[in-house]
């Protein structure tokens, strides 16, 4: 019983790798975009561009003083800092999650 939960759990992580892999790829059109159309940072290019992500913002940042510090630093980054460096770290954790969970060598030796 134990070896089908320790299967599955291999899969799931695998799976999930994968769409840490390829789920962003998304990312590099938005920080490619930030790029081509100049020098910007993240609030200007949401505002501007991703209208549909401003109210999710507000309404994290009024949940208390911690989380308006968070939105007001991230909005203050650069946009294509921000998503080629997202891309970066969840591409890298994706592979490392495949490379860890991937299928051993198949039959004897």
């Amino acid at each position: 019983m134990l070896e089908i939960w320790a299967q599955r759990k291999v899969s799931i992580l695998r799976g999930f790798g994968y769409l840490l892999i390829w789920g962003d790829v998304y990312m590099l059109f938005f920080g490619g975009h930030a790029l081509w159309v100049g020098p910007m940072d993240v609030e200007t290019h949401i505002r501007a561009y991703l209208q549909v992500f401003v109210p999710l913002c507000e309404w994290f940042g009024s949940l208390n003083s911690v989380a308006d510090a968070y939105i007001r630093f991230v909005f203050g980054l650069p946009a294509a800092v921000l998503y080629f460096g997202r891309f970066t770290i969840t591409t890298s954790i994706g592979i490392w999650l495949v490379r860890r969970y991937a299928p051993g060598p198949v039959g004897p030796g």
